[in-house]
Formats: C-alpha cells, structure tokens, sequence
C-alpha cells in the first residue's frame, strides 16, 4: 500500500495506554497519526491485544463521574485501530475460532460500553459511536472469502456478525464475541426506529438470505439462468450439485421478496428511500425483472448524493441492458462516468454496450473512455466497489460526529 495520508515526519511507535491518553485530551489527529505511522502489524496487533487488556482498568482509574465518558473514549480508539489494521489487511480472515486473527480490543471494549449503556437512556453518544462502530465492522473481513469443509462460502462472514445469525457455515471467534443478536442487532435494541441501522438490517438480510454461499452458484442472471437452476434443483443427476443449485434457487427466491422489505424501510424512513431504491433496483435486476428496476433507480437518481446517483445510472444501464436496449444502456453508463469520472465499472459496461453496434466513432470513444479507467492513477473509488460494504464508506463521517461528542 502507499504512504498513508496520516504518516508524520516524527515516527512514534504508541502504546494502548498513550492512544488511549491523547484521545481523552482530544487530540484525536495526533492518536490516528501515531497509529498509521506504524509500518510493523505486529506491533499494531501487540496495541490490539493490550487495549483488550487494560481499557478496564483505564476508564476506572478515572472519577466515577468520567467513566461512561472514558468508556467511550476507549471505544473510538479500538475504532480507530481496527480501521488502520483493516486497511493493512492484516486480518484478511476470521476462520472458524482462530483466534489468532481477529480484533481483540473492540470486542472488549464494546462490552465495557455495554455495561454503562445498559444503566443509562440511549443518547448522541452513544448513537454515533455506534454508527461509527456498524461502519467498521462493516469494512472489517467484507471481502474476505472463507473456506468451511469443501464449499467456498462467498457471502460476507462479517453480516452474520451483524445479525447474529451463523448462517454462512461459521460462528467466529469475533461473532462469538459479541454475543446474541448481532452487533447490529444489539444496536437495534437501543435505537429501533433509526433509519441507517434499519437500512443496514436490510443490507445484511440482501448479502445472507440472497446470495448463495457454496461453489457453482451464480449471483444474478437471465430468466434462462434462472429456469436453469430450477431444472437442476429438480434434477435426478448428482446429489451433490442437486444440492447447490437448491440452495442457489432458495436465494433466488429471496430476491423480490427482500426488495418489498427494502421498500417497507423506504416507506418508514425518507432519508434512505434514495439508498433503498438502489437496493430494489438491483434486486430486480438480479432477480431477472430489469423492467422493475427502473422506476425506483430512476427516484434514486436525484439524490444529492453522488455514492447513491452513480449506482442509480450505473444499474439503470444494467437494466436497459437486459433489456435490450444498449443505446438508452450507454446513456446511462455515461451519466454515471459524468458522476464518477473514470469509473471502472461503468467504463466496462459502457465498452460493452456499444462495441456490438454498427456505430464506429461510438465504439471508439466507448475505447478512449475505457482506457482511459484503466489507466486513471489513483484509481477512482468506484461506488459498485464499495456496494456490499454498507455504511463502511460513511467511517470518517460518522468517526468526526464521535470525535465533536467526545469533545462536549
């Protein structure tokens, strides 16, 4: 990886109890310094290790009076230093108990939050570190693929995390951790009607009951791909693959329904609807019915948000692809490079829709444009990237809201 845009001139090697130290006096910047400053895992993993060690004994040797504080204070640096150590890559797989390879501290300290919280009314504080602790988790292990027996599980491991279902042929050692109900659905206890916690409930429902979790299955498809998989669950061939294209076609059968979930939180929660359309519209692509992408994708085009109105155009492409409409498609594609410029994604497809057609200066501008993707350095966040990763792209957003609560 390059050079992080923390890294200090003055190299610092910290320690838990310094972190902890600066971040109660507010110099938050200093702390995260300090911590990508740090070129060594092993030493990352070593501060992990000693703030599940002695947070406790931290926040108690302060006043009665400024433990609940503390509490949380300890909770925003086990933040911090998971997000360095997800961005290392250093824990690129949570296996089954392997102990050795999973976060320490945040699992420690959410526990001591827990027991402040649980005598106290939900407030902001608590509120937004639990957004910034749904943000973390959610980049933390989310591409990771994890192997159970024979069967390569390619769903996300970390969304069971979150609900608290070990549905994915794992029950981590981090999922054991944190306990029943989920770190989502704990926060969901707290704060039951929010609207990014609600969304992020249905996000985990879409990556566990939608997409199948064994080898030879596909994620989305044609109405041919799908009577497909209908043929072969039904099938008198190989037990085995009888078996995986069952369980594909039980995922399959999740996608309209969860979409109608989406919209039930949409309906609940305007300030989302522009997200979950996104949702929908994807379901509905996946699901083999591009003309019911449309609508909501085209609702989810006038968001404010740039993340939500590239996946509007970039889907609405995708959809009018299916639908064989490749021109409208390469409009689309273009919008959405109009909004993320250089977009791989986008660039890819839009090469695609035009490279069959007749047109000879489209098909060489759709080129230039792809190219010029490939060769864009740095490479441009492209939103699809980030599709099943939640609110992840929201962490220094929701980190600054915790930052300016610990601060009052």
């Amino acid at each position: 990886m390059g050079a992080s845009p923390h890294s200090s001139a003055a190299i610092v090697t910290p320690g838990a109890q310094s972190l902890l130290d600066l971040y109660d006096q507010g110099q938050y910047e200093p702390a995260a310094n300090q911590l990508h400053s740090v070129d060594d895992s092993r030493i990352l993993d070593r501060i992990d290790a000693d703030l599940k060690d002695h947070a406790k004994a931290w926040i108690d040797a302060a006043p009665a009076s400024a433990r609940r504080r503390r509490a949380f204070v300890a909770g925003a640096v086990a933040l911090e230093l998971t997000q360095v150590l997800v961005a290392r890559e250093t824990w690129d797989n949570d296996r089954f108990n392997d102990r050795a390879r999973h976060p320490q501290g945040l699992p420690q300290v959410r526990k001591l939050i827990g027991a402040w919280t649980a005598k106290s009314a939900p407030d902001a504080l608590e509120h937004d570190y639990l957004l910034a602790e749904l943000a973390t988790w959610q980049h933390w292990n989310v591409s990771a693929r994890t192997v159970a027996g024979d069967e390569l599980i390619t769903a996300e491991p970390v969304w069971a995390l979150f609900l608290g279902k070990p549905s994915l042929f794992q029950l981590s050692s981090t999922q054991l951790a944190i306990g029943a109900g989920g770190a989502l659905g704990q926060a969901l206890v707290r704060f039951p009607d929010d609207a990014r916690l609600q969304l992020a409930r249905m996000e985990g429902v879409e990556s566990i009951e939608t997409r199948c979790a064994v080898r030879y299955c596909v994620d989305e498809g044609t109405a041919d791909v799908m009577d497909d998989v209908r043929r072969r669950a039904a099938s008198d061939g190989s037990t085995r693959f009888r078996d995986f294209a069952a369980r594909n076609l039980k995922a399959m059968d999740r996608l309209l329904p969860v979409a109608a979930e989406f919209a039930q939180v949409a309906a609940a929660h305007p300030e989302v609807r522009a997200e979950a359309d996104v949702h929908i519209g994807y379901l509905a692509i996946r699901a083999a019915r591009p003309d019911a992408a449309l609508a909501p994708l085209d609702t989810a085009r006038e968001s404010d948000d740039a993340y939500v109105r590239y996946l509007a155009e970039y889907f609405t492409g995708r959809a009018l692809d299916a639908l064989a409409r490749p021109l409208d498609a390469a409009a689309a594609y273009r919008r959405a490079l109009f909004v993320v410029p250089n977009a791989p994604a986008a660039a890819a497809l839009l090469a695609v829709s035009v490279f069959g057609g007749g047109d000879t200066a489209e098909r060489e501008n759709a080129h230039r444009v792809l190219e010029a993707a490939n060769a864009a350095s740095p490479r441009p966040l492209d939103p699809w990237d980030w599709y099943w990763y939640g609110d992840a792209r929201l962490w220094p957003t929701y980190m600054d809201r915790l930052r300016q609560d610990l601060r009052r």
